[in-house]
């Protein structure tokens, strides 16, 4: 059928203070995190089974739950269920047992090398200084398949990901790496749509709804293996742009 979601943040609006982005500047992140799920297939992921197959009344019993999940991202939310049945024939409905499973994010919590998959057959290794992070502080890291496009004929490569700040009390969007900067390497693969050659790490600057270099200094660019470091001082998401280029037409 169609469902329907309305979520109305009574809580949640644009604020002011001294911390990252800057003084007197409006935070524009008041993130909202809401999950459903909608059940309504079996995709034979989940299993259980009982340690015995007849139960008298009042007689404890235990189940295995399994699940292939190999397939989701870190990060990822799945749900599922199953019902109980007993009595005759099954005739007595014992209840339904929810299953909730939360693959935990790749993570960065303390300094030194961090190296991560990413999307379109990239690999993100972030270098941590001391001191970038404080006592319980921590980043998760999310990959992305960027497809926003870009100004100044600059296109998505399919790569992109996001560094999200969490401390002790939750998620701290003033988080500003306590003034270091953090070192990025990205090794990307060919696309035979884009220059390689003209390959830039942009952020997608929420206020401006717009993709900026502003806050990334590139340290190195190896074209031949087609790998960027860059120094970043701010969170976001980040996505690997380039020229698209147009293929031969070949005429009969």
């Amino acid at each position: 059928g169609t469902y329907w979601i309305i979520i109305q943040n009574w809580a949640g609006s644009t604020y002011f203070e001294d911390t990252w982005p800057g003084p007197d500047e409006p935070h524009l992140f008041d993130r909202v995190e809401f999950t459903a799920a909608i059940v309504d297939d079996d995709n034979d992921n989940l299993t259980v089974t009982p340690d015995k197959t007849n139960v008298a009344t009042g007689e404890s019993f235990d189940l295995d739950v399994d699940w292939d999940l190999s397939a989701s991202a870190p990060g990822t939310y799945w749900y599922g269920l199953f019902d109980l049945f007993g009595g005759t024939g099954g005739a007595v409905t014992l209840g339904t047992v929810d299953v909730d499973i939360h693959r935990e994010p790749y993570t960065v919590d303390g300094e030194g090398d961090f190296t991560f998959p990413g999307t379109a057959g990239a690999t993100v290794m972030i270098d941590v200084p001391e001191g970038a992070l404080g006592a319980g502080e921590w980043l998760a890291y999310e990959p992305h398949n960027v497809v926003r496009a870009g100004s100044d004929g600059l296109h998505a490569r399919g790569f992109g990901f996001e560094l999200v700040p969490y401390d002790a009390d939750g998620y701290n969007p003033g988080f500003d790496f306590n003034g270091e900067s953090v070192t990025v390497t990205i090794d990307y693969s060919a696309s035979p749509a884009l220059e390689a050659n003209a390959a830039r790490l942009m952020y997608w600057d929420l206020a401006g709804l717009s993709w900026s270099g502003d806050g990334i200094t590139v340290v190195d660019r190896d074209f031949e293996n087609q790998q960027l470091v860059l120094e970043i001082d701010h969170l976001t998401e980040f996505g690997l742009l380039g020229v698209q280029t147009s293929l031969p037409v070949i005429y009969r």
